[in-house]
């Protein structure tokens, strides 16, 4: 593969990488707000098919996120091309460890806040 090619791929691979990351966040965005505006609205049955479908869903544009930084990393390390020589771009291991660290405590914290969001409005209900 030519510099050149190397370049294509690893900027394509980043274009994906940040569409699922972007899914991410839609993801997150409307799971949170599903549970602050519906607290004590929502059936306990509503409230776990919401909560399952969203761990779903983001852990599966998490995984994708991650899986395309390791490729993107793959992809630079076998050929010389100009992202080697940048030392943001060659640190692998905080890339890797920050995006999953980052994308899973994201999302149990969603988790959590439905949990703690129902938990309060039933509280007050009472």
């Amino acid at each position: 593969m030519s510099e050149v090619e190397t370049i294509a791929t690893l900027n394509h691979i980043s274009e994906v990488s940040g569409m699922f990351m972007s899914i991410w966040v839609s993801f997150t965005f409307g799971y949170l707000t599903v549970a602050y505006f519906l607290d004590t609205v929502l059936t306990r049955f509503q409230c776990l098919c919401t909560s399952v479908l969203y761990a779903v869903t983001a852990s599966y544009a998490a995984t994708a996120v991650i899986a395309h930084v390791q490729a993107w990393h793959e992809v630079r390390t076998r050929s010389e091309n100009l992202y080697n020589n940048i030392q943001l771009m060659t640190s692998e291991a905080g890339w890797e460890w920050g995006f999953i660290f980052f994308l899973t405590l994201g999302t149990i914290t969603s988790l959590y806040f439905m949990y703690d969001v129902r938990r309060r409005g039933m509280t007050r209900a009472s």
